[in-house]
């Protein structure tokens, strides 16, 4: 696991993003598939509170970010960690901040995974997941970008 490593955007021009973590998904002496900076599981963590709403830097500073191809552009999933200060949840909060932000290019609004239910406790809530189409291109005139599923995971920081 790398905190806050540089990686570069979908385009190759932009070299200094830093999603708060990365988790290689190869060892060293395997060949890339694409581009050994991108072949990971990313991940954005945002605080979701009173005074960070679920539309805030959630979603329009952290969630835009693997949608835009910052972030995870030539993997098909992605992981946004909010921590809560407060009473705030996924259903009620962040469903409805994504679903008004065309900008995010939605093609499924959050979800609860099926069975995500018995791993939330008092501490979690059950997992979520949203898919959205990416509006830009592969590098090498290889056609669009597929759709990524971002995983929501809500912690209580309190």
């Amino acid at each position: 696991m790398n905190r806050q490593t540089e990686v570069e955007t979908y385009d190759l021009k932009s070299f200094g993003k830093k999603p708060d973590m990365l988790f290689r998904l190869r060892s060293d002496d395997e060949p890339a598939r694409v581009l050994s900076t991108q072949d990971g599981l990313f991940v954005e963590c945002k605080p979701v509170d009173a005074r960070h709403p679920a539309g805030g830097d959630y979603c329009d500073a952290g969630l835009i970010r693997f949608v835009a191809g910052a972030y995870a552009w030539a993997m098909q999933d992605a992981l946004m960690v909010g921590y809560v200060r407060d009473q705030r949840t996924i259903q009620k909060h962040l469903c409805a901040a994504i679903e008004t932000r065309p900008e995010l290019c939605v093609i499924e609004a959050a979800a609860s995974l099926p069975d995500a239910g018995a791993a939330a406790g008092p501490e979690t809530e059950a997992l979520y997941v949203s898919i959205h189409r990416r509006p830009f291109p592969w590098i090498g005139d290889k056609g669009p970008a597929c759709p990524i599923e971002v995983y929501h995971s809500w912690l209580q920081a309190n």
